[in-house]
């Protein structure tokens, strides 16, 4: 009998994260179904904008940097340790994840832990 009452339990809890799933879905959906309806006014839209604040853009990002700057230089320095056990620079640990050293590295961790 206590089988039966866990797998009830057990039942009603996967009904209901069914059910949250199907809604986060169907809502995704609508967004999606809604951006590509309109992608095109947006994409013209950015455009446009960027051409008539083009120099305003340009010269804030300027401004920030000078501002900036040693902030900017300092964080680039710093030193993050990847998933796959090597020592990157935080800068550049997006590039390092697509190489083939970082994918080799983390599947014979993967290996690793599996085997234990």
């Amino acid at each position: 009998m206590a089988l039966k009452i866990n797998k009830k339990m057990i039942d009603e809890e996967e009904i209901i994260i069914i059910k949250e799933i199907r809604v986060e879905n169907k809502d995704n959906k609508n967004k999606n179904e809604y951006y590509y309806k309109n992608r095109e006014n947006k994409i013209n839209y950015q455009k446009e904008y960027n051409k008539k604040r083009g120099e305003k853009i340009s010269e804030y990002n300027k401004n920030y940097y000078e501002e900036n700057r040693k902030k900017i230089l300092e964080k680039a320095k710093q030193i993050v340790k990847c998933e796959c056990g090597l020592e990157i620079k935080l800068f550049n640990l997006n590039s390092h994840k697509k190489t083939k050293k970082h994918n080799k590295l983390c599947s014979l961790l993967c290996e690793n832990e599996f085997n234990k």
